[in-house]
């Protein structure tokens, strides 16, 4: 067996996953050669180290500290009665605010300057430059139509 096909097969080997001839093979080459010895030495030392950083040291009274704040919480701030009238008031402030935005909208709308009769133009003079636009032989035209009946 050869380097290259040993390491690769470690990982089985040390899982115990490997056919019993394979297993006897790949024992016999790290017996003999050195550097897949060290290889296989370092994987075992990798795998003991996390698997002693997987063991988590529970602590017994973490459940009674937790209990404890969450009774503390339940006690405190939101048990009072005061939290309960700011739990209302705070959806009526609310409403409040938009109708005096809604308001004060509608004041400054209507508070503009708006046109009086003394600041309208008349109709006559709105109208004046509209000759511009009309062909002077079309009225013509229409006139002399007039006129012929």
């Amino acid at each position: 067996m050869n380097c290259a096909s040993c390491q690769k097969k470690l990982d089985l080997y040390i899982s115990g996953n490997l056919p019993g001839d394979v297993k006897k093979s790949v024992r016999t080459h790290l017996k003999e050669c050195h550097q897949c010895h060290k290889t296989y030495a370092t994987i075992l030392m990798a795998e003991k180290i996390i698997n002693q950083e997987k063991v988590l040291q529970s602590n017994p009274f973490l459940a009674t500290r937790v209990m404890n704040q969450i009774e503390l919480k339940d006690e405190g701030f939101y048990a009072t009665p005061g939290y309960s009238i700011f739990r209302l008031l705070q959806p009526a402030a609310l409403t409040a605010s938009i109708v005096l935005a809604l308001f004060i909208g509608i004041y400054a709308g209507n508070s503009l300057p708006t046109t009086t009769a003394q600041n309208r133009v008349p109709e006559e003079l709105m109208l004046m430059d509209d000759a511009s636009m009309e062909s002077l032989n079309l009225i013509l035209s229409v006139e002399e139509i007039r006129d012929n009946r």
